[in-house]
């Protein structure tokens, strides 16, 4: 039993060093965020393009339950303490998406050419890929 404590203890220390060695600070992930990013999953695929200046567009599918829509949003966003900030100024479907949405949503990996966000524990979004 103590061997399995001890291996829980070990196993959760490694998974923290290597968080902090992924660490970046606000300004890194943001300028590894700016630019044009593609993102698929079940709800749908679309292509983003997040600008320097805090603005950002989406274009694409999302599957509803009354079938496929295009979507054309715009909004802004920003990092701050490791959270991705955006919301929705425009959006082409407004009963399905309201414009003024805001959302938090924790960073969980950023690199070059991917990052992903949590959106609830255990929870990822869509995986981000560099168009």
């Amino acid at each position: 039993m103590s061997r399995i404590l001890l291996l829980i203890v070990i196993a959760t220390l490694c998974q923290g060093l290597f968080s902090m060695a992924l660490a970046m600070s606000d300004e890194e992930m943001t300028n590894k965020i700016i630019g044009e990013w593609y993102a698929e999953d079940e709800n749908g695929s679309t292509v983003y393009l997040f600008n320097k200046d805090g603005s950002w567009t989406e274009n694409g599918v999302y599957y509803f339950k009354d079938g496929p829509k295009e979507v054309s949003l715009e909004g802004k966003w920003y990092i701050e303490k490791g959270y991705f900030y955006h919301s929705v100024v425009k959006c082409n479907l407004p009963a399905k998406i309201k414009e003024g949405k805001f959302d938090k949503i924790k960073i969980k990996y950023v690199s070059d050419n991917e990052f992903f966000m949590l959106l609830a524990p255990g929870n990822l979004a869509p995986h981000f890929t560099k168009k």
